[in-house]
Formats: structure tokens, sequence, C-alpha cells
């Protein structure tokens, strides 16, 4: 008894990739994110009638789509999205820490000098907290009766700072969310990609900030695509999204046929049409249109009408048979062309 061949099944493995644009550029890439989630629903207003109050119809209407990325890196660009706030950098005032000072002869030296004018808060080798003031870096401790050992200093510095102000007023940013898996299959590993764009995507402000002494801080982004109007009626009047699956080996579009259309044409002396030519797949996919360069144009009479890349043109009265063919798959058009 022969074996049967294994039937092929391709599989989305692992977390997305995650890419914002912001007015045209590059606001960040997640690459090292722990999990991204989209979810899309949909509200239903029941009709129920008749005895034991049946659900008769549901409309369905509303649609949302929600996606959520949680960063296993700190990503300070997630909360200017977030924030709807800009970066901004400068050099300002921060506190070092509780940092270890060695007292030699009642001197200290501080690896940075602290803010000129403010005060150094100092914990003593005995526990006794005190406040004096710095000259330069050089903290002096014998007016306190500490010669030696080691003091723990907390002051303020001047350093270059990377600042996000969460306010009470701005909106989270509104950009185009891209999110991008690995496709594989159960024979050869990696065949592709899935990619998931969402045009206009907005945060929806609300963000958590945890640090633990088990685990690492991550960076949290949850939002809502906004209905953008479409430029094909064929995808619908407004869209939140696009689902786009591809392959990394690049072949022929697969169509069980084409359409070249117009598939009748009556012309006159020197009129030129340009066809389009359809690939048809069946439920559930949409017609494809087929780029003409990648599709082959003959007539049958070239001394009536000519066929270049899909530009049909009138030359003298007559009629003549236009083949179109794609990857093996033909379909004709009929040309007849009056003075």
């Amino acid at each position: 008894m022969a074996m049967q061949k294994n039937q092929k099944k391709e599989f989305i493995i692992g977390v997305a990739d995650a890419f914002a644009f912001y007015n045209g550029q590059l606001l960040f890439s997640g690459v090292t994110n722990l999990t991204t989630s989209l979810e899309v629903s949909m509200e239903a207003n029941d009709i129920r009638a008749g005895r034991g109050n049946k659900l008769v119809y549901s409309h369905k209407n509303s649609r949302t789509l929600n996606a959520t990325i949680e960063a296993a890196d700190f990503n300070l660009e997630f909360f200017a999205l977030q924030t709807g706030n800009f970066i901004t950098e400068a050099f300002r005032d921060v506190y070092e820490t509780n940092v270890c000072v060695d007292i030699v002869e009642g001197i200290g030296t501080l690896e940075t000098p602290p803010v000129e004018g403010t005060d150094v808060y100092c914990i003593l080798p005995n526990g006794n907290k005190v406040v004096i003031k710095a000259k330069g870096n050089t903290i002096d401790l014998k007016d306190k009766n500490v010669t030696s050992g080691v003091v723990r200093a907390t002051y303020l510095k001047n350093v270059s700072t990377r600042r996000i102000t969460i306010d009470t007023e701005t909106q989270p940013l509104i950009v185009e969310l891209i999110l991008k898996a690995d496709k594989y299959d159960n024979d050869i590993g990696k065949v592709g990609s899935l990619q998931i764009t969402i045009p206009r995507y907005q945060a929806d402000g609300n963000f958590n900030f945890e640090l633990s002494n088990d685990g690492t801080a991550s960076s949290n982004l949850s939002g809502t695509a906004l209905a953008v109007l479409n430029d094909k009626c064929s995808d619908g009047n407004e869209i939140l999204g696009y689902v786009d699956e591809f392959d990394t080996k690049q072949e022929a579009l697969a169509v069980n046929s084409i359409a070249a259309l117009p598939s009748d044409l009556n012309l006159k002396k020197d009129d030129t049409v340009e066809i389009e030519v359809y690939g048809i797949k069946g439920a559930p996919y949409a017609n494809i249109l087929i780029d003409n360069s990648l599709c082959e144009f003959t007539s049958s009479e070239q001394d009536y009408v000519t066929a270049e890349g899909g530009v049909i043109k009138a030359v003298t009265a007559g009629t003549s048979l236009i083949t179109v063919e794609y990857n093996g798959i033909k379909d004709y058009i009929q040309v007849t062309v009056t003075e």
C-alpha cells in the first residue's frame, strides 16, 4: 500500500515585530516583543420574535479593530505615542542616589560635582543623616566627626536627558502601525510572512510601568484602528486595516482563469484602448488585476490591429482576434475596425 504524501500546512509562529510611522518617518521599531495581539469585534443588534423569543435575525455593525503590543525592552517611543508628546533632549538636574564615597581624613570625592548651591544628603557610617554643601566634587565631613569609612551620598547633578512629559491635555498620536510575523510550513521551515497594516492607529493613552525585584520593566502599547476613507470601492468605503500574506519565493499569481476586458471592441481607425486583465480564483478570493507587463498579447491580424503591452490600436478596417496569455492561461478579445 502506497503511503500518502503529507498535506502541506502553514503556520504563523512567534511574536510579530512592530513598526510605527508618523508623518512619513519611522517613529519606533519593536523587534523584541513579548506579545502582539489583534482583536476584531462587531456589535450585534439581535431581533427576537415568536414563541420563546427566538433569535430570528442578527444585524452585525460597527466593526472595531484593536492591537496590543508588549515589548521586552524599555522603549521611550511607546510613551511618546501614548502621551502625544515628543521626546525632548536637554541638560537637566537629576538625582545621583546612594553613592558610596570613601572618606579619608574627613574628605570625600564625588564622581560628578553636584549642581552648584544644592545640598548633598549623606548617610554616615553610624547611620545618622546629615546635609552638607560640596565644593566642586569634594565633601568635607570633619565637622561631623567623620574622618574615615564610607558614607552614602545623594545629590543633584546636571546631565543630558531624554524626557517625556505626561500632561492632562495632549492626545495620543495617530500613526500607521505595521505588524509583521514569520510564516512556516511543516516541511521546509520559513516560507514567507504575514503583514498587518493599520493605516490610522491611535493608542488608548493608558500605560503601566511596573518595576519589580524579579523582572525587567517592559513597554506596553494598546490602541484602536480609526476608519480611513479607502480609494478602492472594491475594498469598501472605509477600512480599518489590511492583512497581507506573502511568500519569500515570489512566483506568478496562481489563478484558475483570466478575463481580458473589454472582451469585444468596435473601433475607428487610429483608436487605442488599454486592456485590463483579471485573474479569477473563485470564492473566497476576489478577482486580481494583473499587470499587463506580466501578460503576452498577440494579434491574429497585425495589419488591422496591433496589441503591444496591453494597448490595442486600430490600424485599418478589418477584424482581428487578440490572444491574451498569462502563465499559460488564455483569453480572447474580438476587435472590429471601421474607417
